[in-house]
């Protein structure tokens, strides 16, 4: 699993901290739920922080909209483990995409 935190482009008015480190400990607090909810910690393999480098909405760089975690989980062959859950309206969005070879699913809410 992997675990990025973004951003909206609005700067980040802490003496210290920035987007870039509130978009690393966005992430970092979901991959402690998902620790405290069972996943095991040989299964995330990346968390990181984009601060309003990979804008959702582009075109509106100071939308909250673009203030989220994403989360790609890996999955083998051409099937779509997720699609049944994910038909749920709540999911803004469902996409797959290949990252260092490996085929992923995600989703942002």
């Amino acid at each position: 699993i992997e675990i990025h935190g973004h951003t909206d482009a609005r700067k980040y008015l802490g003496g210290g901290y920035d987007n870039l480190d509130l978009s690393t400990d966005r992430a970092q607090a979901v991959k402690r739920v998902l620790l405290g909810g069972g996943v095991r910690s040989e299964q995330v393999n990346n968390v990181q922080g984009w601060a309003s480098k990979r804008l959702k909405f582009p075109k509106d760089p100071y939308s909250s909209r673009n203030r989220r975690v994403t989360l790609l989980i890996p999955f083998d062959g051409g099937s779509d483990p997720l699609a049944s859950e994910l038909k749920d309206p709540q999911y803004e969005s469902k996409k797959s995409m290949r990252s260092r070879g490996k085929n992923f699913q995600y989703c942002v809410t």
